[in-house]
């Protein structure tokens, strides 16, 4: 992809003499600057939408990493996070997990390493000085993952799930052509291009261009294009060793491993073997939870002793980060945690409530 300084209104919708339909942008560095989207920016995506420009946010954030960061997701029709393990659609509330989640074991053999890691849906993300940690843990647990270099950042997917794949699937899904995107970014896993067949010299110069740019023979492909058949479409992305490389295909009708809305997470019931277990400090149970919808009622009703005694040992944090593989929000827990062994709240279950309510809705 090629990054545009500030998103100036009149790229999004005619560059180089070529026409758009849709803008499929990066965050980090292409959108946003430090975590956030700035003004300009907003500006840019708003006026865009209301031309009736379709967005598509293209990430390898942790889907609820970028929930947390990103205050105006519904200025996007879709959202490929996880480097392209999650597609999220704004409008409907629809997830689509693109692939299996981490495997348990994997998990404990990078915490019996003591390497850092943030848990997604589908993705692991590590720190790139640990590869060479990651891979042994993979190793050891028997576990199979590319990892994918990014900056400083370390990701852990499935075979065959990238960028290129969920931007490829929204795409179909809006009900586009791969012609029609023009894509921005400016990190290591951003160069990928979808192309159709074409015949009009403009696109076809331009395409040429900006091929050579990334590292391709946009001579050639440029070429081949006006020969392509109807139906089918050339995908061009980096693979593991930074090389781009290139192959057609012709889509296929969606095919999704899981589908979740947002709304429905804190409704979700993880069974009674995982519920959490409110107990009184003398060890008897008085109350239990299997969503996070019952442990905000349970919270707002149960002896505050109850609450202050799981809280001094860490428990609320815990449940989300093992039970419901949320780390970010297991780390807002355990901030509130230490922050009430420390005096510093005057009441825990409005506290508690915060996070969870934030995150989930209610």
């Amino acid at each position: 992809m090629t990054r545009v300084s500030a998103l100036a209104p009149g790229l999004l919708f005619f560059y180089l003499g070529v026409i758009f339909r849709a803008l499929a942008c990066d965050y980090d560095g292409t959108l946003a600057t430090a975590d956030r989207i700035g003004p300009a920016a907003l500006e840019a995506l708003t006026r865009a939408r209301e031309a009736g420009l379709k967005l598509i946010l293209v990430t390898g954030r942790a889907f609820f990493e970028l929930t947390r960061v990103c205050e105006r997701l519904d200025l996007f029709d879709a959202v490929v996070a996880e480097n392209g393990g999650v597609i999220y659609h704004p409008g409907s509330g629809a997830i689509y997990a693109q692939g299996p989640p981490p495997p348990m074991r994997l998990l404990a053999e990078l915490d019996r390493r003591a390497i850092w890691y943030q848990l997604g849906h589908v993705v692991v993300g590590a720190a790139r000085r640990d590869e060479d940690a990651v891979q042994d843990a993979l190793d050891a647990a028997g576990v199979s993952r590319e990892l994918i270099v990014n900056r400083s950042a370390l990701m852990l997917l499935p075979a065959g799930i990238s960028k290129g794949t969920g931007a490829r699937q929204v795409i179909r899904d809006l009900g586009l052509s791969f012609h029609d995107v023009l894509a921005l970014g400016d990190a290591e896993n951003d160069d990928i291009f979808m192309l159709a067949r074409t015949t009009d010299p403009r696109e076809l110069a331009f395409l040429g261009e900006r091929l050579s740019v990334a590292g391709v023979d946009g001579a050639a492909v440029a070429a081949a294009l006006p020969g392509l058949p109807n139906g089918e479409f050339v995908l061009i992305q980096s693979g593991p060793d930074g090389r781009p490389s290139a192959l057609s295909f012709v889509p296929t009708p969606r095919e999704t491993v899981h589908v979740r809305h947002l709304a429905k997470y804190a409704d979700a019931r993880v069974g009674a073997g995982r519920r959490f277990v409110f107990r009184h400090p003398d060890g008897h149970e008085v109350a239990s939870a299997e969503s996070l919808t019952e442990f905000l009622r349970v919270v707002e009703r149960v002896d505050p002793g109850v609450l202050d005694w799981h809280a001094r040992r860490g428990d609320f944090s815990r449940w989300a980060r093992d039970v419901f593989s949320d780390a970010e929000l297991g780390r807002q827990l355990r901030k509130t945690e230490n922050r009430w062994a420390r005096g510093e709240l005057a009441e825990l279950a409005q506290s508690l409530a915060r996070p969870i309510q934030a995150r989930y809705g209610g």
